[in-house]
C-alpha cells in the first residue's frame, strides 16, 4: 500500500481545540521559515498544515513515501519543558484524560508505521532534564535537535513507560531514531520580524533585487493561514494536497504572485535585440512584445492551471533547441503537441512562454 492510499484509510485524531492566536502566529511563522529553508536547500517536499499534527512534511512531493511530524508548542521566554509536562495527560471537558505530548507524537508513529521518519516536539524554549531528585542538578537540551536516544537512561525509561501505558501496548515502544526534541531558532518575542528577515534573505539569495518584503510576508502568511484553517474532515490525499498543503512546485507559483518583480520589463530589451538579430522583423517583434507582457500578467495568477501546465511543458522543451529561430518554430510545434487539448493559447502567446523559459528561468 502506498503512503497516499494509507493516508486515505486513516483519520486524524480528535483535536482538543484550535490553538490560541499568538501560538498559531508563531506556528505559522515557524512553518514559513522551515518552508523557505527546504526550498532553498532544493528539497522535494510537500508541507501540510494542521492535519495529524501542527506541521507535516511528506517527501517527495509527488507519490511520497516518507512523512515527518512536527508538534509546535510555545512558552514564555525563560521557562522550560520538563519530563512531567511531556508525559502529563490533562483532563478533558468530560473528565477523561487527553493525550500527552509524547503520546500524541507516538500516535502518529503508530498510525504511519511504515512511512514515519520522525516525530518532533518543537518549542521556542528547551526541555529541562532534572538529574537529581531535588531538581538542583539539571541540564537543558540546548542543541538544535536532540534524538530520544541521547536522553539519560532514566528519562528514556520513564517516557517509554508512559507511552506504553497511554497506548495500552504489550511491548515497549521503539522510540529511538523516531522521537526528536527541537529547540527552535525562532524567538517568541518578535517572531514575525525575525521571519520577515529570513524571507528577505531568501529572496535576495534567490534573485538579487528590490522586494516589498512586508507585502510578500503578508501574502505568504495568508496562504499558510488559508490552508491551516480549511477544516473539512476526512480528506482524501488528493484533497489534502489541494486544500491543506503546499508543495515545492506550488510554492514556486505562489512566489511568483507574492513576490512580483521587474523581470519582464527589465528583460524585454534583451529579448527584442535577439529577435531582431534573428531577422524576425519589427511587426513580429512588436506582436511578441505584447504576448510577452501578457505572459507576465498570467504569472501573477498561481491558480491558472492551464497557463502553468503550459509553462512547465515549455520548460522541458527549451533545452532541446540550440537557437532562437528553431525554438520559436520547431519548439512551438513541439509545445502545441504536448499540452493538453483543453489548453488553448494563440501561437504568439506560446512563443512568449518559450521565451520566458529561455530568458527568465
Amino acid at each position: 500500500m502506498s503512503l497516499e492510499e494509507h493516508f486515505n484509510s486513516v483519520n486524524p485524531r480528535e483535536d482538543s481545540g484550535a490553538p490560541v492566536s499568538d501560538r498559531f502566529q508563531y506556528q505559522k511563522d515557524w512553518a514559513l521559515c522551515h518552508l523557505l529553508r527546504l526550498h532553498a536547500d532544493n528539497v522535494d517536499y510537500l508541507m501540510a498544515f494542521d492535519i495529524h499534527d501542527d506541521v507535516v512534511i511528506f517527501q517527495p512531493e509527488q507519490s511520497p513515501n516518507k512523512i515527518c511530524f512536527y508538534q509546535v508548542k510555545t512558552k514564555k521566554t525563560g521557562e522550560t519543558w520538563t519530563k512531567g509536562k511531556l508525559i502529563e495527560r490533562p483532563k478533558g471537558k468530560d473528565g477523561n484524560p487527553l493525550p500527552s505530548i509524547v503520546g500524541k507524537m507516538y500516535s502518529n508513529v503508530l498510525l504511519f508505521a511504515d512511512y514515519a521518519q520522525c516525530s518532533t516536539f518543537l518549542s521556542n524554549v528547551p526541555c529541562k532534564l532534572e538529574l537529581s531528585p531535588d531538581g538542583k542538578q539539571a541540564v537543558l537540551l540546548s542543541d538544535v535537535r536532540t534524538p530520544f536516544e541521547n536522553l539519560p537512561k532514566k528519562y528514556r525509561t520513564d517516557i517509554s513507560e508512559a507511552v506504553k501505558q497511554e497506548h495500552l501496548l504489550t511491548a515497549d515502544p521503539i522510540l529511538e531514531k523516531m522521537l526528536w526534541f527541537e529547540l527552535s531558532e525562532l524567538p517568541l518575542e518578535g517572531h514575525s520580524t525575525h521571519t520577515k528577515g529570513k524571507l528577505a534573505e531568501f529572496l535576495e539569495a534567490r534573485k538579487p533585487g528590490k522586494y516589498n518584503t512586508p507585502l510578500a510576508y503578508k501574502t505568504l502568511s495568508d496562504e499558510l493561514k488559508r490552508r491551516n484553517d480549511y477544516n473539512r474532515r476526512n480528506l482524501r490525499f488528493s484533497e489534502m494536497v489541494k486544500f491543506k498543503a503546499i508543495g515545492r512546485s506550488e510554492f514556486e507559483k505562489i512566489l511568483s504572485v507574492a513576490v512580483p518583480d521587474e523581470t519582464a520589463e527589465n528583460t524585454w530589451p534583451e529579448v527584442a535585440a535577439h529577435l531582431l538579430d534573428e531577422q524576425f522583423g519589427l511587426q513580429k517583434t512588436l506582436k511578441l512584445k505584447k504576448a510577452w507582457f501578457k505572459v507576465d500578467m498570467y504569472r501573477s495568477d498561481a491558480s491558472d492551471s492551464a497557463f502553468w501546465e503550459t509553462a512547465e511543458v515549455a520548460a522541458s522543451i527549451v533545452p532541446n533547441h540550440s537557437d532562437l529561430k528553431h525554438l520559436l518554430s520547431d519548439g512551438l510545434e513541439d509545445l502545441k503537441n504536448k499540452i493538453a487539448c483543453s489548453v488553448k493559447f494563440e501561437d504568439d502567446m506560446l512563443r512568449a512562454v518559450l521565451l520566458f523559459q529561455l530568458f527568465c528561468s
